[in-house]
């Protein structure tokens, strides 16, 4: 191109290598993780078309003739024109600056939009593979650049030249912009490590903030033996994890994910991957779901939808956090519309029925789009959630088999449980596969945990400030990395105030730990059904802060004295040998109609498919169908096809006649027509309604200056009088409740037409028989006289005694009881005193929601004392009563169990023996079922030691 080597186009090179550089360290100063691939998308983007035009032009001026001198410079008309030659090698630079300069201009993209251009290869957030190509090109532009003494070959055209040079920096830029890679990252941990050993002792520092400290438990750190991964997939998929910042991970986990991702194994129903994973909360399950949904968005552009119990938005920003170049695209579905471009679904379980499911069905397209299915916390389901969710399951699944893509792939996340639990039973259950592959993920500490009960040390001066928000504050104020689970009773106004005090000259909300894996002190309230699981769910804090020594984690006193003595126990035991009995029953009648008839409106199907494709049992399937067609609320027409054999077989196809109405169906209620709770001074989605129930739980779940949540905030249950007024209107109304209270109903409970259930007989269990289980149906009413008003917090509202409040009159179901089962647990033998029977149903009050995977308002402990009999016989002792019209499965899921209910009353009299009369009598929950009968833990005492065989 040129006569003798020119150094004015090696300048517009190092020129424009300059300006490059420059704008992409300004870019990276507006972006998250330093990643500029947006930026230099944009750029290619922008000047693609206009230099590949030019180009073009050239090579057909040259062609024909037109104007040589934009093709190449070698005519005597142009070589000596040094504006028009050196012009034509700088315009592609000129054109190229412009577009890196307007492009800072722009709004910054998601790192997402990127990927098709600025993406990975490998393993790892790095470009730098780049660098080969840019090598190539280099070569070439040094080829290009001299006069190719000696040799026959055409100088190298200057417009195409300088085109190379602009697509070698962009390369270069490119490669240059994955963002922060994972050793600067590992050198930013190393000062917040040197920082953590500096800290002030967490305890002392509480001690100082006015809170008084009592340790429960401390656990040393227990790494599992050193395992490596085999499986080169496996390998790669734990470069990526370290790339996106996340440590601690257990290799089964990889494994599981690598094996999912892989399609193996199929889930044993010729439809899709299926993989069960139980571990320790916090292990990394979020990364994990968060890495697989990235690579499956990218692969094949599907959809992750995720269902968790409860927590929709939670969810969605530790996912946001462990991906921010998809923050966009990782949403929580509300009722509207289904949004196009996410690449994460997030909806709990009563969205995806009653919004998502109705949605799919007139989409087969939004069907097809989902690749992964996640059940997030399938635990938390049991009892009348998993009765729901068994039905929710198999509407879905019907759905996916008929519209769904091949390559589905189905994770189950749960906690790790004992043997006891039963729970490849419930996961058997609740999942619509017949094989189920599962992974366990073995516990593993990689620091020491201490667990802390937090005490105010003057609670009437510390009634500014809820407990743990005021434990919270102090620890971030020590500089303690800090994370917490508000309490159930403090309403999300009251945690948005908190998180916008500040603290150390920042807002408490931008300094809280978004999980406990990366805190170094964790305050929370534990809940009976967090209890037995407790080691396991908090193992895992402070896995992803290096240099962390201990994780203390700080709870408050229970309200229930069983579980403050269990608590207790963990300084000698360091854990529990049981776990929570999780429950999922297949049969209740009243949630089979109620998903049939909305699974039936989605998608109209013969019985023969009802029973292949939703996994339904037979005679639930049939029983259902003649009800509901009998009741005018289907339509059946024949159907006639080949079966396997090529034979002619008949069938009837099914439609739903009633079209669904609006109303959202709660996953804690069974039946279709629902009472209806709203505030009048509301409004907002639902008009005001802020709480759903089942007709027959009326006085149970909405009696009268009951406080309950809703959506963050805090309502009370307005006077009400007659049940059958409230039934008939179908509304009640709430209003707001600032306070922080819990209530208690006080009632008087009542079975009658007691009869054994079909497939039930009597067993003896315990000491030579002296206690005989039988599980039976009967007609449960109760008669509600008042209310008990506590608080949970003794920081706030703070109350010397409990407040006890009775009606005018007394509010009585007894004209439309609840029909349902029961298990009894019957003397041989009355007992002595006739406070025994009362005082132990008082003490399984606070035991059996423990150990058994069910809400506290899901039962009732009534004793009998004779005055209802079977088989002329009166019946002395105790019965379980299953708190939903028609039974949720409870009792048969558990009737059958001696060992199970044996060491309920085994941990009930190891914990009466140390129980103070007066501890249990000052607690609202043995008082509010029976006011009237303190509760005499000795006399309880006497009866489980006459029935158990060690006491």
């Amino acid at each position: 191109m040129f006569d003798t080597l020119d150094w004015k186009p090696w300048a517009l090179v190092g020129l424009g290598a300059i300006w490059g550089f420059v704008f992409d360290r300004l870019a990276r100063l507006h972006r998250p993780e330093s990643d500029s691939g947006d930026y230099w998308t944009r750029t290619v983007e922008w000047c693609l078309y206009p230099l590949a035009t030019l180009l073009l032009l050239s090579w057909l001026s040259h062609s024909f003739g037109a104007w040589p001198g934009l093709y190449s410079d070698q005519t005597a008309e142009f070589a000596q024109d040094d504006i028009v030659r050196y012009g034509l090698l700088a315009g592609p630079f000129i054109f190229w600056a412009l577009a890196l300069a307007f492009g800072f201009f722009v709004k910054p993209a998601s790192a997402e939009s990127a990927h098709w251009l600025a993406g990975g290869v490998g393993f790892a957030n790095t470009r730098h593979w780049l660098w080969w190509q840019v090598a190539v090109l280099a070569v070439l532009l040094g080829l290009g650049a001299s006069p190719f003494d000696g040799l026959d070959t055409p100088p190298y055209p200057a417009g195409v030249w300088s085109v190379l040079a602009v697509t070698a920096l962009t390369l270069a830029g490119i490669a240059c912009s994955g963002g922060r890679p994972p050793w600067v990252k590992a050198v930013a941990e190393a000062p917040q490590a040197q920082a953590l050993a500096k800290l002030e002792d967490w305890p002392g520092l509480m001690v100082a903030a006015n809170f008084q400290i009592e340790n429960l438990a401390n656990w040393t750190a227990a790494d599992a033996p050193a395992r490596t991964l085999p499986d080169p997939s496996a390998q790669g998929l734990a470069v990526r994890f370290e790339a996106m910042g996340a440590r601690g991970l257990a290799p089964e986990l990889i494994e599981a994910v690598t094996a999912l991702m892989r399609r193996e194994p199929c889930g044993g129903d010729g439809y899709g991957a299926v993989r069960v994973v139980f571990g320790p909360d916090d292990c990394g399950q979020t990364e994990s779901v968060g890495l697989m949904a990235s690579l499956l968005d990218r692969q094949s552009h599907t959809v992750t939808l995720i269902i968790t119990p409860q927590g929709a938005d939670w969810l969605v920003a530790q996912l946001q956090g462990w991906l921010p170049e998809s923050v966009q695209r990782i949403v929580a579905l509300r009722y509207g519309e289904l949004p196009e471009n996410a690449a994460v679904w997030v909806a709990d379980a009563e969205i995806l029925s009653d919004f998502l499911l109705p949605k799919l069905k007139d989409s087969p397209r939004s069907i097809a789009r989902v690749g992964l299915v996640v059940w997030w916390r399938l635990h938390d389901y049991s009892g009348v959630m998993a009765a729901n969710l068994w039905a929710i399951t198999r509407r879905l699944h019907r759905l996916l088999r008929m519209h769904g893509r091949e390559d589905l792939r189905t994770l189950a996340l749960l906690c790790r449980v004992a043997d006891d639990a039963q729970t490849d039973d419930f996961v058997r259950r609740l999942l619509p596969h017949a094989v189920l592959p599962k992974t366990y993920v073995e516990p593993r500490r990689a620091q020491a945990v201490a667990l802390h009960v937090v005490h105010a040390r003057d609670a009437k001066a510390a009634a500014r400030q809820h407990l743990l928000l005021g434990a919270a504050a102090a620890s971030m104020a020590g500089k303690w990395p800090t994370a917490i689970a508000p309490p159930d009773f403090i309403s999300a106004d009251e945690f948005a105030q908190f998180c916008g005090q500040t603290v150390n000259g920042l807002t408490i909300g931008g300094q809280l730990c978004p999980s406990p894996d990366r805190a170094g002190a964790r305050l929370l309230q534990i809940r009976p059904a967090d209890l037995l699981a407790l080691p396991d769910m908090l193992s895992q804090g402070g896995r992803g802060i290096e240099g962390l020594a201990i994780h203390h984690v700080g709870i408050m006193q229970p309200v229930n004295p069983y579980m403050a003595y269990k608590l207790k126990g963990l300084t000698k035991t360091k854990g529990f040998t049981a776990s929570r009995r999780l429950i999922c029953a297949e049969s209740c009648p009243a949630i089979i109609k109620r998903h049939l008839l909305l699974g039936l409106n989605e998608l109209p199907e013969t019985r023969g498919g009802l029973l292949d494709n939703a996994l339904w049992k037979q005679d639930s399937v049939d029983e259902t169908l003649n009800y509901l067609a009998r009741a005018g609320k289907l339509s059946k027409e024949e159907v006639r096809y080949l079966d396997g054999n090529n034979r002619l077989a008949i069938d009837f196809e099914y439609r739903s006649r009633d079209t669904p109405d609006d109303q959202y169906r709660p996953l804690d209620t069974v039946g279709l027509k629902l009472i209806k709770v709203r505030e009048p001074a509301g409004g907002g989605q639902g008009g005001g309604i802020r709480m759903r129930l089942d007709p027959e739980r009326l006085l149970i779940k909405a009696y009268p200056g009951r406080v309950f949540m809703h959506e963050g905030r805090r309502y009370r249950i307005s006077d009400w009088s007659c049940v059958e007024d409230v039934v008939r209107k179908g509304e009640l109304d709430c209003r707001l409740e600032n306070r922080a209270r819990s209530t208690w109903r006080c009632n008087t409970s009542r079975l009658y037409g007691i009869k054994p259930l079909d497939d039930s007989a009597p067993v003896a269990i315990g000491r030579q028989g002296r206690l005989t289980r039988l599980a039976v149906e009967l007609s449960y009413a109760e008669e509600v006289t008042g209310r008990i008003e506590w608080t949970d917090d003794p920081c706030r509202e703070w109350m010397d005694t409990i407040q006890q409040s009775f009606y005018i009159e007394a509010i009585a179901n007894d004209k439309s009881p609840i029909k349902t089962q029961a298990q009894v647990l019957r003397l041989m033998d009355p007992p002595d005193d006739a406070s025994a029977l009362p005082s132990l149903c008082q003490a399984l009050r606070h035991v059996l929601p423990t150990h058994l995977g069910i809400e506290e308002d899901a039962l009732a402990v009534v004793s009998l004392n004779g005055e209802s009999r079977i088989g002329g016989e009166g019946l002395f002792g105790i019965a379980i009563v299953d708190l939903y019209p028609g039974g949720i499965g409870l009792i048969k899921a558990v009737h059958d169990d001696s060992a199970f209910w044996l060491d309920v009353l085994q941990s009930t009299s190891e914990w009466l023996e140390n129980c103070r009369a007066e501890d249990l009598r000052q607690h609202p929950i043995a008082l509010a079922a029976g006011a009237d009968q303190p509760p005499q833990p000795q006399a309880a005492l006497k009866v489980l030691r006459q029935v158990l065989t060690t006491a």
